[in-house]
């Protein structure tokens, strides 16, 4: 598709429609014209790397608390089985993402089961949480650095292995 001639460069090749991104500190110009900020998009720029979320709720308190807020689809929306799935999908990573990003102040996950009768639980990841998701994105930012100064970016073996079926395969 043509890129629109005003469009700010974050859009080339888009589809055609309104720019629909926030600024965020640092990031490129844009224009926001949705003021419930429903999808909104963020861009930081740390040193060395470009940061970029697409946020689901984005709102602002008349105190200028913001909150982040995040839909989820999931088979089990319970606080047991949801805080699984946090951790093995990384969501905590997500969260202390999000909330960098946009300097925001809370961050809740809206969990919606997949089959009816579609409940709903809203969570709030704790700050231990957070900070653990918060450290291994540091963690990763640095690994991702050492990997562009040195050229060499970690993976599985050069050799040929031999692999075998796993145990349940068999039976």
């Amino acid at each position: 598709m043509a890129r629109r001639a005003n469009a700010p460069d974050h859009h080339r090749g888009a589809e055609r429609r309104p720019c629909r991104c926030r600024r965020i500190r640092g990031s490129t110009p844009s224009r926001r014209r949705d003021p419930s900020r429903r999808q909104a998009r963020g861009e930081r720029f740390p040193p060395h790397h470009l940061l970029k979320g697409r946020l689901d709720i984005v709102a602002t308190d008349s105190h200028g608390a913001t909150t982040i807020a995040d839909i989820k689809t999931t088979e089990d929306a319970s606080p047991e089985a949801f805080s699984k799935t946090i951790a093995q999908y990384g969501y905590a990573q997500q969260a202390a993402h999000y909330l960098d990003l946009l300097g925001a102040t809370h961050f809740v996950f809206i969990a919606v089961e997949k089959t009816a009768p579609y409940a709903v639980g809203v969570y709030c990841l704790d700050p231990a949480s957070v900070a653990m998701g918060r450290e291994r994105n540091l963690r990763n930012l640095d690994l991702l650095e050492s990997c562009q100064s040195s050229g060499h970016w970690p993976a599985y073996s050069s050799e040929i292995e031999t692999i075998s079926l796993p145990a349940w395969a068999s039976k």
